[in-house]
């Protein structure tokens, strides 16, 4: 994913961007360092996880990084240029998203960008693609289930760039892309499912983990039949209005 993403990145001028960086939600710090070895300079991580951000500085050792959630961004009004969520907006929690764009608003200077790349739901998508939509599918379903806590999820691309445009930001660039490795069956089963298995075997209403259940077993089908990914991700670049 690294790879083609930066080339993506660099085609729409990331690498142009002269002033320090965000990336909310920097897990493992991998987007952290791409954004870095594409632009040059300051790259300030944030994430909740504790343990994501102790990986984060072996990943890359140049970082600043801040624990810290995103509904009040611990950073001074107009002090970054741009602002990345990668990988991030569909796993907020969804009560949550209205006041983080809210605060990016906030810690941007004028004319500032946010960063959205993300996986996306498409019409007629290929079983392989498809999959990578339905294991988040199982996963944030079953999270919900088990401690109520719904996320933003997985939309169409026409749909996140609406939402994020009638709260204060301006489409410059969208594009949509298959990014990610293409995993065979044995690969997939290898390292899918532990969390959403865990949290299936502690939903407690029937009905509820009968349908994710289901839904498992189709993903088991789809993965031994096609593998995994790439994943169709949307790419898109706004700018403060």
């Amino acid at each position: 994913m690294t790879y083609k993403l930066s080339l993506i990145l660099r085609g729409m001028g990331i690498n142009l961007v002269a002033g320090p960086i965000l990336d909310i939600g920097c897990g493992t710090g991998r987007s952290m360092k791409l954004l870095h070895n594409i632009t040059g300079g300051l790259v300030v991580g944030i994430d909740v996880n504790p343990v994501r951000l102790k990986i984060a500085k072996e990943v890359y050792e140049e970082s600043s990084l801040v624990c810290g959630d995103a509904k009040l961004l611990p950073f001074r009004n107009s002090c970054f240029k741009l602002v990345s969520l990668i990988n991030t907006l569909h796993e907020l929690k969804a009560e949550l998203v209205d006041s983080l764009l809210n605060e990016v608003r906030r810690i941007l200077v004028d004319k500032g960008l946010l960063l959205i790349v993300d996986k996306c739901f498409l019409p007629e998508l290929k079983p392989w693609e498809e999959l990578t939509i339905l294991t988040e599918k199982a996963y944030h379903e079953a999270k919900e289930a088990v401690y109520g806590i719904r996320s933003f999820g997985i939309h169409k691309p026409s749909e996140i760039i609406e939402f994020i445009s009638l709260r204060g930001f301006r489409p410059i660039y969208c594009g949509i892309w298959r990014i990610g490795r293409r995993l065979s069956s044995t690969e997939f089963f290898m390292s899918w499912g532990k969390k959403t298995f865990q949290l299936l075997g502690m939903i407690k209403d029937e009905t509820i983990r009968t349908r994710i259940a289901k839904l498992i077993s189709r993903i088991r089908k789809l993965a031994s039949k096609y593998g995994y990914g790439p994943a169709p991700v949307i790419v898109a670049l706004f700018e403060i209005v």
